[in-house]
Protein backbone atom coordinates (compact mmCIF):
# COMPACT_ATOMS: atom_id res chain seq x y z
CA UNK A 1 0.00 0.00 0.00
CA UNK A 2 1.46 3.38 -0.96
CA UNK A 3 0.62 6.90 -2.12
CA UNK A 4 2.82 8.40 -4.84
CA UNK A 5 2.41 12.00 -5.96
CA UNK A 6 4.33 13.01 -9.07
CA UNK A 7 4.63 16.53 -10.46
CA UNK A 8 1.29 17.77 -9.10
CA UNK A 9 0.35 21.35 -10.02
CA UNK A 10 -2.75 23.48 -9.55
CA UNK A 11 -3.77 27.09 -10.17
CA UNK A 12 -6.81 29.17 -9.29
CA UNK A 13 -7.10 31.16 -12.49
CA UNK A 14 -3.74 32.81 -13.00
CA UNK A 15 -2.69 32.27 -9.39
CA UNK A 16 -0.35 29.27 -9.16
CA UNK A 17 -1.06 27.47 -5.88
CA UNK A 18 0.87 24.20 -6.24
CA UNK A 19 4.01 23.66 -8.32
CA UNK A 20 5.67 20.31 -9.12
CA UNK A 21 4.63 18.56 -5.90
CA UNK A 22 6.24 15.14 -5.56
CA UNK A 23 6.57 12.65 -2.71
CA UNK A 24 5.98 9.00 -1.85
CA UNK A 25 4.27 7.96 1.39
CA UNK A 26 4.40 4.55 3.08
CA UNK A 27 1.56 2.70 4.85
CA UNK A 28 1.16 2.58 8.63
CA UNK A 29 2.60 6.08 8.93
CA UNK A 30 0.99 9.41 9.78
CA UNK A 31 2.32 12.15 7.50
CA UNK A 32 1.85 15.74 8.67
CA UNK A 33 1.62 18.55 6.11
CA UNK A 34 2.89 21.83 7.58
CA UNK A 35 3.14 25.38 6.29
CA UNK A 36 1.81 28.90 6.76
CA UNK A 37 -1.67 29.98 5.69
CA UNK A 38 -1.89 30.11 1.92
CA UNK A 39 0.97 27.71 1.31
CA UNK A 40 -1.34 25.23 -0.46
CA UNK A 41 -1.95 22.59 2.23
CA UNK A 42 -5.72 22.20 1.82
CA UNK A 43 -5.45 22.52 -1.95
CA UNK A 44 -2.91 19.69 -1.92
CA UNK A 45 -5.38 17.32 -0.24
CA UNK A 46 -8.16 18.33 -2.63
CA UNK A 47 -5.99 17.69 -5.70
CA UNK A 48 -4.82 14.34 -4.33
CA UNK A 49 -8.41 13.10 -4.09
CA UNK A 50 -9.54 15.01 -7.24
CA UNK A 51 -12.04 17.32 -5.58
CA UNK A 52 -9.91 19.77 -7.56
CA UNK A 53 -8.59 18.59 -10.90
CA UNK A 54 -4.82 19.23 -11.09
CA UNK A 55 -3.36 21.09 -14.06
CA UNK A 56 -0.52 18.56 -14.19
CA UNK A 57 0.81 15.55 -12.36
CA UNK A 58 -0.19 12.06 -11.34
CA UNK A 59 -1.47 10.52 -8.11
CA UNK A 60 -0.98 6.78 -7.67
CA UNK A 61 -2.53 4.57 -4.98
CA UNK A 62 -0.89 1.16 -4.91
CA UNK A 63 0.40 1.92 -8.40
CA UNK A 64 -3.05 2.77 -9.81
CA UNK A 65 -3.52 6.20 -11.38
CA UNK A 66 -6.60 7.61 -9.64
CA UNK A 67 -7.41 9.70 -12.73
CA UNK A 68 -8.62 6.44 -14.23
CA UNK A 69 -10.94 5.71 -11.29
CA UNK A 70 -14.60 6.63 -11.17
CA UNK A 71 -15.90 8.50 -8.13
CA UNK A 72 -17.20 5.31 -6.53
CA UNK A 73 -13.88 3.49 -6.98
CA UNK A 74 -11.98 6.53 -5.76
CA UNK A 75 -14.11 6.61 -2.60
CA UNK A 76 -13.08 3.02 -1.93
CA UNK A 77 -9.44 4.02 -2.11
CA UNK A 78 -9.48 7.40 -0.33
CA UNK A 79 -11.23 8.70 2.75
CA UNK A 80 -11.39 12.47 3.18
CA UNK A 81 -12.25 14.66 6.14
CA UNK A 82 -12.60 18.37 5.23
CA UNK A 83 -11.93 21.25 7.60
CA UNK A 84 -15.64 21.73 8.23
CA UNK A 85 -18.22 18.97 8.19
CA UNK A 86 -21.89 19.83 7.82
CA UNK A 87 -24.18 17.00 8.72
CA UNK A 88 -27.89 16.33 8.69
CA UNK A 89 -29.79 15.32 11.80
CA UNK A 90 -29.20 11.61 12.10
CA UNK A 91 -27.87 9.12 14.60
CA UNK A 92 -24.14 8.68 15.02
CA UNK A 93 -24.47 5.11 13.77
CA UNK A 94 -26.18 6.20 10.56
CA UNK A 95 -23.69 9.04 10.08
CA UNK A 96 -20.80 6.57 10.20
CA UNK A 97 -22.72 4.19 7.90
CA UNK A 98 -22.69 6.92 5.23
CA UNK A 99 -19.03 6.04 4.76
CA UNK A 100 -20.15 2.70 3.30
CA UNK A 101 -21.95 4.28 0.33
CA UNK A 102 -19.15 3.41 -2.11
CA UNK A 103 -19.44 -0.28 -1.14
CA UNK A 104 -23.19 -0.74 -0.74
CA UNK A 105 -25.15 -2.46 -3.48
CA UNK A 106 -28.94 -2.62 -3.35
CA UNK A 107 -29.03 -2.83 0.41
CA UNK A 108 -26.88 -2.97 3.54
CA UNK A 109 -25.38 -6.33 4.39
CA UNK A 110 -23.93 -7.89 7.53
CA UNK A 111 -20.43 -6.89 6.43
CA UNK A 112 -21.39 -3.20 6.31
CA UNK A 113 -22.77 -3.33 9.84
CA UNK A 114 -19.72 -5.20 11.16
CA UNK A 115 -17.31 -2.67 9.62
CA UNK A 116 -19.24 0.26 11.10
CA UNK A 117 -19.32 -1.39 14.54
CA UNK A 118 -15.58 -2.14 14.33
CA UNK A 119 -14.72 1.43 13.34
CA UNK A 120 -16.90 2.83 16.11
CA UNK A 121 -15.08 0.63 18.63
CA UNK A 122 -11.74 1.87 17.29
CA UNK A 123 -12.79 5.53 17.59
CA UNK A 124 -14.57 4.93 20.94
CA UNK A 125 -18.03 5.92 19.69
CA UNK A 126 -20.12 2.89 20.70
CA UNK A 127 -21.75 4.72 23.61
CA UNK A 128 -22.91 7.48 21.23
CA UNK A 129 -24.37 5.18 18.56
CA UNK A 130 -27.99 6.28 19.05
CA UNK A 131 -27.28 9.93 19.85
CA UNK A 132 -28.21 12.48 17.21
CA UNK A 133 -25.31 14.32 15.61
CA UNK A 134 -26.76 17.76 16.37
CA UNK A 135 -26.47 17.03 20.10
CA UNK A 136 -22.73 16.28 20.02
CA UNK A 137 -19.79 18.41 21.10
CA UNK A 138 -17.17 19.61 18.61
CA UNK A 139 -14.76 16.87 19.64
CA UNK A 140 -17.41 14.19 19.31
CA UNK A 141 -18.37 15.45 15.84
CA UNK A 142 -14.71 15.29 14.75
CA UNK A 143 -14.58 11.66 15.84
CA UNK A 144 -17.75 10.88 13.89
CA UNK A 145 -16.25 12.47 10.76
CA UNK A 146 -13.07 10.40 11.17
CA UNK A 147 -15.11 7.23 11.75
CA UNK A 148 -17.16 7.90 8.60
CA UNK A 149 -13.96 8.25 6.56
CA UNK A 150 -12.54 5.03 8.03
CA UNK A 151 -15.80 3.17 7.31
CA UNK A 152 -14.94 3.60 3.62
CA UNK A 153 -12.06 1.17 4.28
CA UNK A 154 -9.71 3.56 2.47
CA UNK A 155 -6.13 2.79 1.56
CA UNK A 156 -5.42 6.51 1.99
CA UNK A 157 -6.92 8.75 4.68
CA UNK A 158 -6.77 12.53 4.08
CA UNK A 159 -7.47 14.81 7.07
CA UNK A 160 -7.69 18.59 6.76
CA UNK A 161 -7.00 20.16 10.15
CA UNK A 162 -8.82 17.53 12.25
CA UNK A 163 -7.65 19.25 15.45
CA UNK A 164 -9.13 22.62 14.52
CA UNK A 165 -11.52 24.16 17.09
CA UNK A 166 -10.86 21.41 19.64
CA UNK A 167 -9.79 21.95 23.24
CA UNK A 168 -6.49 20.45 24.33
CA UNK A 169 -8.10 17.30 25.78
CA UNK A 170 -10.00 16.53 22.59
CA UNK A 171 -6.97 17.41 20.45
CA UNK A 172 -4.95 14.80 22.28
CA UNK A 173 -7.65 12.14 22.08
CA UNK A 174 -8.41 12.73 18.39
CA UNK A 175 -4.81 12.68 17.19
CA UNK A 176 -4.06 9.62 19.33
CA UNK A 177 -7.01 7.83 17.71
CA UNK A 178 -5.84 8.87 14.22
CA UNK A 179 -2.33 7.59 14.87
CA UNK A 180 -3.56 4.31 16.34
CA UNK A 181 -5.99 3.70 13.47
CA UNK A 182 -3.20 4.43 10.97
CA UNK A 183 -0.99 1.77 12.52
CA UNK A 184 -3.68 -0.85 13.18
CA UNK A 185 -5.28 -0.57 9.74
CA UNK A 186 -1.92 -0.09 7.98
CA UNK A 187 -3.19 2.81 5.89
CA UNK A 188 -1.50 5.90 4.49
CA UNK A 189 -2.67 8.89 6.57
CA UNK A 190 -2.01 12.49 5.55
CA UNK A 191 -2.94 15.22 8.02
CA UNK A 192 -2.84 18.97 7.48
CA UNK A 193 -2.18 20.77 10.76
CA UNK A 194 -0.89 24.06 12.12
CA UNK A 195 0.17 22.51 15.42
CA UNK A 196 3.92 21.88 15.25
CA UNK A 197 4.03 20.26 18.66
CA UNK A 198 1.24 17.77 17.95
CA UNK A 199 2.83 17.01 14.59
CA UNK A 200 6.23 16.34 16.11
CA UNK A 201 4.80 14.18 18.87
CA UNK A 202 2.60 11.98 16.66
CA UNK A 203 3.83 12.37 13.11
CA UNK A 204 6.00 9.75 11.40
CA UNK A 205 6.68 11.68 8.18
CA UNK A 206 6.53 15.38 7.36
CA UNK A 207 5.94 17.56 4.32
CA UNK A 208 6.88 21.22 4.65
CA UNK A 209 5.15 23.41 2.08
CA UNK A 210 6.41 26.86 1.15
CA UNK A 211 4.85 29.00 -1.58
CA UNK A 212 3.08 25.99 -3.03
CA UNK A 213 6.15 23.80 -3.34
CA UNK A 214 7.72 21.07 -1.21
CA UNK A 215 10.40 22.76 0.86
CA UNK A 216 11.36 19.54 2.66
CA UNK A 217 10.06 16.01 3.07
CA UNK A 218 11.20 13.24 5.40
CA UNK A 219 11.19 12.04 8.99
CA UNK A 220 11.49 14.12 12.16
CA UNK A 221 15.06 15.06 11.36
CA UNK A 222 13.82 17.62 8.81
CA UNK A 223 12.01 19.64 11.50
CA UNK A 224 14.89 21.88 12.56
CA UNK A 225 15.04 25.50 13.79
CA UNK A 226 16.47 26.46 10.39
CA UNK A 227 13.59 24.77 8.51
CA UNK A 228 10.98 26.39 10.78
CA UNK A 229 12.64 29.78 10.24
CA UNK A 230 12.58 29.38 6.46
CA UNK A 231 9.01 28.06 6.22
CA UNK A 232 7.23 29.87 9.08
CA UNK A 233 9.49 32.93 9.48
CA UNK A 234 9.71 32.03 13.13
CA UNK A 235 12.69 31.70 15.44
CA UNK A 236 12.29 28.62 17.63
CA UNK A 237 14.06 26.27 19.97
CA UNK A 238 13.35 22.56 19.62
CA UNK A 239 13.95 20.59 22.80
CA UNK A 240 12.55 17.60 24.68
CA UNK A 241 10.21 17.58 27.66
CA UNK A 242 9.40 14.23 29.28
CA UNK A 243 10.98 12.53 26.29
CA UNK A 244 8.76 14.34 23.76
CA UNK A 245 9.94 16.94 21.20
CA UNK A 246 8.67 20.45 21.88
CA UNK A 247 8.84 23.54 19.66
CA UNK A 248 9.20 26.80 21.64
CA UNK A 249 8.59 29.98 19.60
CA UNK A 250 10.98 32.82 20.40
CA UNK A 251 10.21 35.56 17.89
CA UNK A 252 9.10 36.20 14.33
CA UNK A 253 11.69 36.93 11.67
CA UNK A 254 11.32 38.91 8.46
CA UNK A 255 11.00 36.73 5.35
CA UNK A 256 13.95 36.76 2.99
CA UNK A 257 13.64 38.88 -0.14
CA UNK A 258 11.59 37.03 -2.76
CA UNK A 259 10.30 34.48 -0.25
Amino acid sequence: MSLDVRGLAYAYGRHQVLTDIAFSLPPAALTCVLGVNGSGKSTLLKTINRILRPAAGTVLVDGTDIARCGRRELARRMGYMPQQTRGIRTTVYDAVMLGRRAHIGWDLCATDHEIVRRVMRTIHLEHLALRHTDTLSGGELQKVAIARALAQEPRVLLLDEPLNHLDVVNQLEVIRLIHRATLELEIVSVMVTHDLNSALRWGDRFILLKNGAVHAYGDRSIITPAAVREVFHLEVVIDEVAGMPVVVPLDTVAPAAGA
